[in-house]
């Protein structure tokens, strides 16, 4: 390939990092590369430069957008022939729609993979240089028929005629996507290649002179709202679709179609160009991923069931009142909500319950804790960031608002966000606008905001740690969710709910509840609300071992609660090996397990390991005496919260001890 040869490819972006990208991505290929940041710029290199494709971003702001650009390129005559490609972040169909129909042959979407990129790019600039050199041999087989008829000289001009005639089957004959040309006028096929017979499974004879339609679609007409061959007559330019062909024995071949129309001496389209590119495997690629989401979406129905979101539990006055609010709130999806309440109460679960019922229950529910979030990274972790913007920033990532875009993004303890943030959020609830850190543009996003605090935030406002217009903006609704000892009529059916869950989870028979055990629970004040309900339950059936839940099986958490005996927080001293300990290990373990089934990774981790992460700590603590949160990410590969989650709950159970405060916690079996 020399410099004189090489095909010319310029980049339109106006964010850098993706030029970048881009331009590594193509690089190997051997390409001429340019690059504009804007349309205006893309116009004039591309009147200078003239090159061969250009990939062009579809949300280019500020200034010319990407569709004028592409219009302006398909009204000069210079430029229209050049093969446009719009870069954009999703398939928006509206979006790409309008892209085709202002000239646009194709697309790519963020994040770009490299092989796709390379073999669309070289993909179109094959079937363009094919198409322009067609064209223009065309050209020169007319030019030289209508110089031979005024000489007289047919010998001359059938030479010419039989060269271009073997040109023409070289070149349709040396690529791998199937080139038809189609009468302009009947849609009869004239010509075809060797890669259109051999996707086809047909002779050459049975297919000359057949309609387009009949050979490709097995149909009896043209479906002329999807067909691009109307298309390209009709406008005169060319046009891209995507359809589904089939072979002569009626296996179904997803193609990409382009269309490109040739014209005769007077200017008339009297042939098209048809090239078909075999797009099976991308689309199978695509329905996986479409399978994936849709078991995802299960999954999360599941969870959401699972923890009481589809059936919310509860039949006082209040709760009625809540569940009667969040149906109203689920059919006004742009009012932002702020939901109250105590630790333990369900703020969260009222906050998933809105999202599920309303239009956006098909996008993302992002739940964040606003206290956890650093505050050093705490801007890059809501709106992103771009490579660079920061030390540690080696790429490219997505904030949580763009990942709720056409969701939820549920900001669980908003009173712990810091002011600076505080400013930054109301800007981006203001006009739906995020900026990543480092970047220079902003994005719009479509998002709700659900907002949830155990404080009172009108107090934070008059101390000054609140800003006043944020509060107003996020209080467009206010949902107060009462704590457990206020709606004591709600607790046996809580009883009931929690006792059948997770029987089920254990693989056991539900077990009764006793009278004295369930007069217990409801004359408890209950710090943590349903919360330390659900905690207690569940100890409960563990301690039980599956038989009937006696007062005696109930932990509460104040110590100063004496209705009924309690077994007392563990320590070294008070706790002594009780005879229940491997049945309880056993129905954890058991449980754990059963939590496992129907995620793959994690049952095929089971298989290999042949033991759950409990017995893993279990194991480590009878080997070594005692373990700590560092030890058990050791030993797990887990975060810092899995591995508190895992230890908390082990301790819960009574299957270990826990001495020391925070960071010098440690956890041991207990005593024999």
């Amino acid at each position: 390939m020399t410099e004189k040869t090489r095909p010319k490819v310029l980049i339109v972006d106006d964010v850098s990092a993706n030029l970048e990208i881009l331009r590594d991505a193509i690089k190997p290929e051997g390409y001429k590369i340019f690059a504009a940041s804007n349309g205006e710029d893309a116009l004039r290199i591309t009147s200078s430069a003239l090159p061969d494709i250009i990939l062009l971003d579809i949300m280019m702001e500020p200034g010319m957008d990407s569709y004028e650009v592409c219009s302006r390129l398909k009204q000069n005559e210079e430029t229209s022939h050049i093969p446009v490609i719009f870069i954009t972040v999703k398939e928006d169909k509206e979006s790409l729609i309008k892209g085709f129909q202002v000239g646009g042959v194709d697309y790519i979407t963020k994040p770009f993979y490299e092989d796709e990129v390379r073999v669309r790019v070289r993909t179109h600039l094959q079937n363009s240089l094919l198409t322009q050199e067609v064209l223009r041999k065309n050209r020169e087989l007319q030019e030289e028929i209508a110089r031979r008829e005024r000489a007289e000289d047919a010998l001359e001009t059938k030479k010419t005629l039989h060269k271009l005639k073997g040109f023409t089957e070289m070149v349709f004959n040396t690529v791998d996507d199937s080139i038809s040309v189609i009468d302009a006028t009947t849609f009869r096929i004239m010509e075809v290649n060797r890669a259109f017979l051999k996707r086809a499974k047909m002779n050459k004879i049975d297919i000359i002179g057949k309609y387009c339609h009949e050979i490709n679609h097995k149909a009896s007409k043209c479906e002329s709202d999807t067909c691009p061959l109307e298309a390209t007559v009709k406008t005169g330019t060319g046009s891209s679709v995507e359809h589904i062909h089939y072979d002569k024995y009626g296996k179904e071949i997803y193609v990409e179609v382009s269309t490109y129309p040739l014209r005769n001496e007077k200017g008339e389209i009297y042939q098209v160009i048809h090239i078909a590119r075999d797009i099976t495997e991308r689309k199978r690629t695509e329905e996986a991923l479409k399978k994936a989401d849709e078991q995802l979406s299960i999954f999360e129905k599941q969870e959401a069931s699972h923890w009481g979101i589809v059936d919310f539990v509860g039949r006082s006055r209040t709760i009625r009142g809540i569940l009667d609010e969040v149906h109203q709130l689920q059919n006004a999806d742009k009012i932002n909500v702020l939901i109250t309440g105590e630790s333990g109460t369900g703020k969260e679960l009222i906050a998933r319950a809105i999202h599920s019922g309303s239009k956006r229950a098909k996008g993302r529910f992002i739940p964040r804790n606003c206290s956890t979030i650093p505050k050093e990274l705490a801007e890059a972790t809501l709106f992103g960031h771009i490579r660079g913007a920061f030390t540690g920033a080696n790429e490219t990532r997505i904030g949580y608002f763009e990942l709720a875009d056409g969701g939820t993004l549920f900001l669980d303890e908003i009173g712990d966000m810091h002011l600076e943030l505080q400013a930054k959020l109301l800007r981006v609830l203001d006009d739906g606008c995020i900026t990543p850190v480092g970047s220079n543009h902003s994005k719009q996003v479509d998002v709700r905001i659900l907002t949830a605090t155990n404080t009172n935030l009108q107090m934070r406002v008059a101390e000054g740690g609140f800003r006043e217009d944020l509060y107003f903006r996020l209080a467009q609704f206010y949902v107060n969710v009462p704590p457990l000892r206020e709606r004591k009529e709600d607790i046996s059916l809580l009883v009931e709910h929690f006792l059948k869950m997770f029987a089920a989870e254990m693989g056991i028979q539900e077990p009764d509840i006793t009278p004295e055990a369930m007069s217990a629970l409801e004359t408890y004040h209950f710090p943590g609300n349903v919360r330390e309900l659900k905690n207690i339950i569940e100890r409960a059936l563990i301690k039980s071992g599956g038989s009937q839940i006696q007062p005696e099986h109930l932990h509460f958490i104040d110590n100063n609660y004496t209705k009924y005996p309690a077994n007392p927080t563990l320590s070294v001293k008070s706790v002594e090996y009780s005879e229940d300990f491997e049945q309880r290990k056993q129905l954890v373990i058991k449980r754990a397990r059963k939590q496992h089934t129907g995620n793959e990774e994690l049952t095929q981790q089971a298989i290999s390991s042949g033991m759950t992460k409990e017995e893993k700590i279990l194991a480590y603590v009878e080997e070594h005496g005692s373990i700590n949160n560092s030890e058990c990410r050791s030993l797990l590969s887990v975060d810092f919260e899995h591995a508190a989650y895992l230890l908390r709950k082990l301790h819960q159970y009574g299957l270990l001890l826990a001495e020391g405060e925070r960071r010098w916690r440690r956890y041991r079996l207990p005593l024999q």
